[in-house]
């Protein structure tokens, strides 16, 4: 069975934590390791995404999942200069840097195409589930039209009115003793 079920089953979460993972891997060694501020900053970006991909699912609705799903995204973008400051700093080895910079872009991505995802969806729409995945829930959303509300100056005939005898003369306040 295919679909998104849980936040660990999306692209743009999976590509976050390796990246999170790598930097960590990165930051331990070398002269890197010993400029705290530095390492501090790049495992902080790079492991929000994954964070915030994964608080934003816990979200039901797609409007109240893209605000985490933007600020992931930021954090991506946030790493890639940490990424390119820590090359002209030569913390990285090439191969290291390389790996870390196409993994990046990849996250960043597939974020960003979540993002939109979340973004085309009706703001009452859930954003979660296999319709992450399947373009006809998409359609069926973009679609679907609000229920009408009720109009409060009209009466079900079927339910009682306060004419029927059915009414509690305690609680209403036009009855007679």
């Amino acid at each position: 069975m295919s679909g998104v079920h849980d936040f660990r089953d999306l692209i743009c979460w999976q590509l976050a934590t390796e990246l999170s993972d790598l930097v960590d891997r990165m930051t331990e060694r070398g002269p890197v390791r010993r400029d705290f501020r530095f390492r501090n900053q790049i495992r902080d970006s790079a492991a929000s995404a994954p964070s915030n991909i994964s608080e934003g699912w816990g979200r039901y609705y797609a409007n109240q999942n893209a605000p985490y799903v933007r600020i992931a995204k930021a954090s991506l973008d946030e790493t890639l200069n940490h990424l390119l400051r820590g090359k002209r700093r030569r913390y990285f080895s090439d191969a290291d840097f390389n790996e870390a910079f196409k993994l990046a872009k990849r996250a960043l991505g597939a974020t960003t195409r979540y993002l939109l995802y979340l973004e085309s969806l009706d703001s009452d729409s859930p954003g979660r589930a296999n319709d992450a995945v399947d373009p006809r829930a998409r359609r069926k959303h973009a679609r679907r039209k609000p229920k009408p509300k009720p109009n409060p100056k009209t009466r079900d005939p079927h339910e009682p009115g306060p004419d029927s005898g059915m009414s509690d003369p305690e609680s209403d306040p036009d009855s007679e003793p």
